[in-house]
């Protein structure tokens, strides 16, 4: 030491922390929802920007699993009527139409059934690693995560007009037996007018209706030509739509390549997908409706949370060192969004299990 110095030791200040602070006061603890938890809900709410490596969390058949994100982009036009449409039907084969629209030469009407209009074309998804030859031979099996649909009118803009509707059938009926009335005044489609928005409208798959949408099978959820999902438009004959449509899928199998673990998190899963299907009550799923779903998801949490503490709460007021109680708080973190979408990292495949939250000292 320098003669007339002094070295002072500095104590780092505590950086305050963003959180949702839980009414809560028989324990101390902060708990982080699970990664995997946030990147499923982030691939269901925005299938289009969520990173690859997304799976279904569910207690059943948390198998490691070939996790793909695929794309294909076209364009679709309305019929001599001014009707039209893009209907998904997330198959795991790349030799079946996935999708299925209209042209410009197509001809049905308002009361028409989608599947009787005429000059449709199909869209396969090439990008898809297999074909139908390899489910038939037993050595693959698939697993629908997340998948949805995007479309925006690129005509001239002094011709732009019209209306585009979305619709997802909630028990994931074949949407091509209705009309375009029909589905219209069904209470759970949304309708919008053409206009400056990035995309003039989006249709997301809100998760698994039926026991063996969450089980891997080795062959489609849904034949091919039943699809639950479909954005219809109305307007000028002719009138010309891009169309984009993701999709989310993992594969088991002695030909699935490049595996990678998978989540088991019941609570969670449980927990989001009852998020998800509350939000979408009166109206289909879309990025738009990401922070409501986080939203209900905490509300869902918050409910949950103090079953969960009663079984870890020993071992929680150790390592909090807090045996007097303190309150329960659940993180949102820094960048919710990052987290929804972007759970495909490292940090994604180190997932902290909801039964053994971290836990810290609340002052």
């Amino acid at each position: 030491m320098i003669q007339g110095k002094s070295t002072v030791k500095s104590v780092p200040q505590r950086k305050p922390v963003t959180t949702t602070k839980i009414s809560n006061t028989s324990v101390g603890m902060v708990y982080t929802p699970p990664d995997c938890a946030m990147h499923y809900m982030g691939a269901l709410c925005n299938p289009f920007d969520a990173n690859n490596g997304a799976c279904v969390p569910a207690d059943l058949f948390p198998l490691p699993s070939q996790k793909t994100k695929t794309f294909v982009r076209g364009t679709f036009a309305l019929g001599t009527t001014g009707y039209g449409f893009i209907s998904a039907n997330p198959l795991g084969t790349n030799d079946n139409a996935i999708l299925g629209c209209t042209q410009a030469t197509s001809v049905g009407g308002g009361a028409t059934s989608l599947a009787a209009y005429t000059n449709t074309v199909g869209h396969f998804m090439a990008q898809l690693p297999f074909s139908s030859a390899d489910y038939a031979s037993g050595n693959v099996q698939y697993r629908l995560v997340a998948a949805g649909i995007r479309v925006k009118y690129v005509g001239k803009l002094l011709d732009r007009n019209g209306v585009v509707i979305s619709f997802e059938d909630p028990d994931h009926q074949n949407v091509n037996l209705s009309s375009f009335d029909q589905i219209s005044a069904n209470p759970r489609s949304e309708l919008l007018r053409v206009g400056d928005r990035q995309w003039d409208h989006a249709v997301c798959y809100s998760g698994p209706v039926t026991p063996s949408e969450v089980e891997f099978i080795g062959n489609n959820y849904y034949t091919p030509g039943q699809t639950p999902m479909v954005i219809l438009a109305r307007g000028l004959p002719g009138d010309v739509y891009e169309f984009e449509y993701y999709q989310h899928t993992e594969f088991i199998g002695s030909i699935a390549v490049s595996k990678s673990k998978s989540h088991a998190d019941g609570p969670s899963f449980g927990k989001a997908l009852e998020a998800v299907k509350n939000a979408t009550e009166a109206k289909p799923l879309k990025p738009s409706l990401l922070s409501t779903v986080w939203d209900k998801f905490k509300a869902a949490m918050s409910k949950s949370l103090p079953q969960i503490a009663e079984m870890a709460g020993g071992a929680a007021m150790m390592l909090a060192r807090n045996p007097a109680g303190g309150r329960m708080i659940m993180h949102g973190g820094a960048s919710l969004v990052g987290k929804l979408l972007n759970g495909g990292t490292d940090e994604h495949n180190k997932v902290r299990m909801l039964t053994a939250p971290i836990v810290e000292e609340v002052p």
